[in-house]
């Protein structure tokens, strides 16, 4: 008998605030369209749900209930369907952006809700999911899948023709304290004085996300402030290009010879803009931090923790390996296809398409790991590691929960 069933991708449209959220989601329908014909795909919206499930039920054996978008109040969806229609012949796969620490209150409400459904939880590369096995009871819950890149990324790269020995930089993304922007800047000052061939670009949007949950907050005036003070001191060798959008980015990734990012943000589970550039065939020096792990890198930077036991990367082997930098990279292209057979719409089709068919497993809830953390994180009003440095078991629940993403072993305890 030939395998037939629908995929319900439930999407929420409205009050988006993370651009890399927005940038996977519309990546999505590539993918849904290299998927075999005998997957009806099904859009809907939250409110249409109920009803999508009871049309795509009268037509199909298997349906599979694809949450797709980040703010998707999942919880309310499924309390809601429960009393129109039997949830339990549904199969659900979840797809969990940045960490799963972050949607506290919406796994305390799914522990209850999906319990003894069949559900997959879909995480974007390997640190991300090896974090998540310790959150949940069932690891045969947990599927990898990496986020996709849109198609317009894959085209050809223009010849760069440029003889000089200039080696161009970028880093593109938030510009705030946990992308650790403002030491990348300062380092890569210090480094062009001695490596007098290289300039840095960097593009994105400034916004106010410190490290909150060690309770360290940032205002953003004052980051904006730092940043243009060290644009103005740079004599060229820093250019700020503003918030780009996607056409204007890939110009500016053609243009460039390495991506950079020593970001230690605590749910940096995967990299879009990592592999946006490397899709257009720039190398990559990253901190050895979360997702940026799995990508393809010619350098990581180590992490050692700073006075407020943050992870940071260690700004002098930064330093060494941006004073040392000579060459430009000449196989752009051969860059491209690695990434091209990884990271495609085709490419991610084909896993996605496992994940549907394959068996699901019933969910048995959240394990205790994630109930001790989540305890913390309502005591300390979402900063469950404001008192790290004066309490040994909140060091080693961080580690616990972040030695996967490359957190450094305990400095006490």
């Amino acid at each position: 008998m030939s395998f037939d069933a629908a995929l319900i991708r439930v999407r929420t449209s409205d009050g988006r605030f993370w651009q890399s959220c927005d940038i996977i989601e519309s990546a999505f329908p590539q993918v849904l369209e290299n998927l075999p014909k005998n997957i009806s795909i099904i859009e809907s919206s939250e409110e249409a749900f109920i009803d999508a499930v009871s049309l795509a039920g009268k037509k199909h054996k298997k349906l599979v209930v694809f949450f797709n978008s980040h703010i998707t109040d999942i919880p309310k969806v499924l309390t809601e369907a429960k009393a129109s229609i039997d949830i339990s012949q549904l199969h659900f796969i979840i797809q969990v952006y940045g960490d799963m620490t972050v949607e506290v209150k919406r796994w305390i409400d799914l522990d209850k809700i999906l319990k003894g459904l069949k559900v997959k939880i879909v995480c974007s590369s390997r640190p991300h999911l090896e974090q998540t096995k310790k959150l949940v009871k069932n690891p045969k819950n947990l599927e990898l899948l990496p986020y996709p890149l849109a198609e317009s990324f894959l085209g050809s790269i223009p010849q760069n023709n440029t003889q000089d020995n200039l080696i161009q930089m970028i880093y593109a993304g938030r510009i705030c304290l946990g992308k650790n922007v403002i030491p990348l800047m300062l380092d890569f000052l210090k480094a062009s004085t001695v490596n007098k061939n290289i300039k840095l670009s960097i593009c994105g949007r400034f916004t106010n996300e410190g490290h909150h949950f060690h309770g360290v907050k940032s205002k953003e005036n004052s980051i904006q402030k730092s940043f243009y003070e060290i644009i103005e001191s740079s004599n060229g060798k820093i250019r700020y290009l503003g918030d780009l959008s996607q056409k204007q980015l890939i110009s500016e990734y053609d243009k460039s010879d390495y991506f950079i990012s020593m970001s230690t943000y605590h749910d940096e589970d995967f990299g879009v803009a990592v592999t946006q550039a490397l899709a257009r065939g720039c190398k990559t020096i990253l901190s050895d931090w979360g997702g940026y792990k799995d990508h393809l890198c010619i350098e990581y930077i180590n992490l050692e923790y700073s006075e407020n036991q943050i992870p940071v990367y260690k700004r002098k082997n930064l330093l060494k390996i941006l004073k040392t930098l000579r060459q430009r990279p000449e196989d752009k292209a051969q860059t491209q296809m690695r990434i091209f057979k990884k990271y495609s719409p085709k490419s991610v089709a084909e896993k996605f398409n496992q994940i549907i068919t394959n068996k699901f497993s019933h969910y048995e809830g959240q394990s205790n790991l994630f109930f001790q953390y989540a305890q913390m994180f309502e005591k300390e009003h979402g900063s469950p590691y404001r008192n790290i440095n004066n309490a040994i078991n909140i060091q080693k629940l961080y580690y616990e929960l972040y030695q996967d993403f490359g957190a450094p072993r305990l400095i006490n305890g």
